[in-house]
């Protein structure tokens, strides 16, 4: 039966011209309004994933940026401390916990 359909349809046979307009209307809309959500959502979820990715980058260079900051205040204070006591202040702190 739904060869016998299909062939009509391919024909062009009076009764099934409309339907197949009707169809080819139907599917074209349905593939325009698919085509639409999908490039929508696409552009809402790569803003939500811009925006969290964003933050993300935010927060990493935060984090990086404490460290260097820390990392020269030690690097300062072991200056400091080798110019006040000498080359050897740390050695002579680690024989002292270590022994």
């Amino acid at each position: 039966m739904l060869l016998i359909v299909m062939v009509a349809m391919i024909r062009g046979s009076s009764p099934f011209r409309a339907w197949r307009k009707i169809m080819v209307k139907t599917v074209r809309s349905a593939v325009m309004v698919l085509t639409f959500l999908v490039v929508a959502g696409c552009s809402i979820l790569w803003d939500f994933m811009n925006s969290y990715v964003a933050a993300g980058l935010a927060l990493a260079a935060s984090i990086t940026a404490g460290f260097c900051v820390e990392r020269v205040f030690i690097k300062r204070s072991h200056r400091e401390m080798i110019r006040r006591h000498g080359a050897d202040w740390h050695s002579a702190e680690d024989q002292q916990h270590g022994g």
